[in-house]
């Protein structure tokens, strides 16, 4: 069975475009509780349409509640979430483990889904989401098709969701902290400022490296197309599709390109496109450094330029009105073609007036008002749903029609005379008939005025059938939300976990027995399900994200004594800088080692140094500036 394909719906027209292009599922926030507050809140009333309108085409519809949560938030939850319980979504994707105890306990009917906010990179943070009763997990970004593999291998029982399209977060998500850092909006809350987009410098060994590429930390897109032959041989229950801040026509051509697996949406958006991590090698691609905005797709080669026209080296075509960005070192200048014409083995474009392109060497498509119109095209009615259909009559009874299991008769009995040609009229309504089944005499008189009005109610029962959910109800709960984040307050010396626990890391269970550390601080799922039952005293860190009473309380029962007020890194990513800054980003083994023989700072644009910092599976820290003594 094929996974399903999952999009995100940020209004109306999205929701359209998304499923008649092919969607399975949709996935949308929740008012105030999802990871997109930057944008404007969705009515109620809008929701509830878009809940509609999946139904009624058979998708499935999930609610975003992934942010974490205060425990004032959750004192008023109850009633701000049951609207939207009432309107009975198929799941909710949650971030913080308070909510999901909140979830399973409330309203243990809905599903659960962890977010890739809540960083589960390894089959035992896996396990410990199936304990608490979370039935689809949402993998981090970073891990391989053969880490997936062995995820799936050892939790047979579990659902698992991986991105295969849109951006990419140089931090593992849920560990980035650099909004926060920088601008106050923490990520967690969904209030990411997205700093990484900005230009930084490499700092090595205290020099300021006045030639590293200016978007050190701005990832390009995902794209999966490459490999999704081989990620459908994992077993994945769903493919998603990421849509920050993106259009109605983005969402349609990429659904639309993963439905049909032909890519075709480069001109809409696009930073440029990575497979990502999904494919381990001797060579990271995730960032280029070279841009952080929509680049598009690439058109040619610039082989000369003169006044308002442009020569280019290409095989590829490009319309008048279409929007042209050349790139000119690390700068890029654009505009949007007037005129285009064949010159030998030449494109020529001429612009409007002249424009100062000197020096431009690569030219782009990143807006294409042509294709942005045919993809428009698609958001209209053309997917259908293939019903069976019956019409019977006689004379002296009524005329009955039959969709599906909808029964309508008509309030006449039929009367003799001739069979007239008819239709059924489902042009302009979700279903089709190949075949309909017609038991009418042939002496009786029936026209299609008869069936239009028959139709309609017919239509309308099986609309209704499709799309209405009982709601279940909400059990009774008396959450006790008083402060139980208990913090540390000896001098005891421990030993700190990995920050990542990812698929595949080494056990460190036998090293702590032997060390015998005062305590353990845990910094995620996967090596708290490692560590537990050991003997040894356990902590938690910062990064497991304990904002409320109810994650706390979960974290103490699973044995951790306290938590520790860690300084805050900015972030936590899979991307190595230093291969980056020192090896034209090969990775180990082939980087030669440079973390180890030099001192590596990406500076931002105050002046102010981060250090790197390297753990033992290369995985890299950015940790805020120190501060400068006088």
């Amino acid at each position: 069975m094929l996974p399903e394909l999952l999009a995100p719906v940020g209004s109306e027209e999205m929701c359209h475009a998304a499923v008649q292009n092919g969607a399975d599922a949709i996935y949308v926030g929740i008012p105030g509780f999802n990871a997109r507050r930057r944008e404007a809140d969705l009515p109620f009333a809008e929701i509830e349409k878009i809940t509609y309108y999946s139904r009624l085409y058979g998708v499935k519809v999930y609610f975003a509640c992934n942010i974490l949560v205060s425990n004032e938030e959750l004192a008023n939850f109850e009633t701000v979430i049951t609207p939207y319980l009432e309107l009975c979504p198929d799941a909710v994707i949650v971030q913080d483990i308070g909510l999901v105890k909140w979830f399973r306990t409330v309203a243990p009917w809905l599903p659960v889904h962890a977010s890739t906010q809540m960083t589960i990179a390894s089959s035992e943070a896996v396990q410990m989401a199936e304990e608490m009763g979370i039935s689809r997990c949402v993998l981090a970004r970073e891990l391989s098709i053969e880490q997936i593999k062995s995820i799936r291998k050892k939790c047979p029982s579990m659902e698992l969701e991986v991105f295969i399209h849109g951006a990419m977060c140089i931090s593992y998500s849920g560990q980035c902290f650099a909004s926060e850092y920088f601008g106050g909006r923490s990520a967690n809350r969904g209030e990411c400022a997205q700093p990484c987009r900005l230009p930084y410098k490499f700092v090595i060994d205290g020099k300021v490296q006045a030639n590293s590429k200016p978007y050190l930390l701005s990832t390009n897109d995902l794209c999966a197309l490459p490999v999704l032959d081989e990620l459908l041989a994992c077993g994945i229950n769903s493919l998603k599709i990421e849509g920050r801040l993106k259009s109605s026509e983005y969402v349609a051509s990429v659904v639309a390109a993963y439905r049909s697996k032909v890519n075709s949406m480069e001109s809409i958006f696009s930073r440029g496109f990575t497979t990502g991590w999904l494919k381990e090698g001797q060579k990271q691609y995730v960032v280029n450094g070279e841009t952080s905005g929509n680049r598009g797709s690439f058109l040619g080669q610039v082989k000369k330029i003169k006044g308002s026209k442009v020569w280019l080296k290409t095989e590829n075509e490009c319309k008048a009105g279409d929007g042209i960005l050349f790139t000119r070192g690390e700068h890029s200048l654009g505009g949007r073609v007037f005129k285009v014409e064949h010159e030998g083995d030449l494109l020529c474009l001429e612009f409007s007036k002249e424009k100062n392109f000197s020096g431009a060497t690569l030219a782009y498509i990143n807006d294409s008002p042509s294709k942005e119109k045919e993809i428009r095209s698609s958001f209209k009615s053309k997917r259908k749903i293939s019903v069976n259909i019956e019409l019977s009559g006689a004379i002296g009874k009524a005329l009955v029609l039959k969709i599906e299991d909808i029964e309508i008769q008509s309030d006449f009995v039929l009367e003799k005379g001739n069979l007239a040609d008819f239709d059924f009229g489902l042009s302009h309504t979700p279903y089709i008939c190949e075949n309909p089944v017609i038991k009418v005499d042939k002496n009786v008189f029936v026209n299609s005025k008869m069936i239009r009005n028959l139709r309609q109610k017919a239509v309308e029962k099986l609309n209704e059938a499709r799309t209405t959910r009982i709601f279940p109800g909400l059990c009774k709960a008396n959450f006790n939300l008083k402060d139980k984040i208990i913090y540390a307050s000896d001098k005891k010396v421990g030993i700190a976990t990995m920050q990542i626990h990812q698929e595949g890391d080494k056990p460190i269970k036998e090293k702590l027995i032997a060390l015998k550390p005062d305590f353990v601080l845990i910094r995620n799922l996967g090596v708290l399900k490692e560590l537990q039952n050991l003997g040894l005293e356990l902590r938690g860190d910062y990064s497991l994200n304990v904002k409320n009473s109810l994650s706390a309380e979960y974290f103490l029962q699973k044995g951790i004594t306290c938590f520790c007020k860690s300084p805050l890194p900015i972030f936590h990513t899979k991307h190595c800088f230093f291969a980056a800054a020192f090896s034209d980003n090969k990775i180990y083994p082939h980087c030669g080692q440079p973390c180890k023989k030099h001192r590596l700072e990406i500076e931002d644009r105050y002046g102010k140094r981060h250090p790197v910092q390297v753990d033992e599976a290369c995985r890299n820290t950015i940790i805020s500036s120190p501060p400068r003594s006088n």
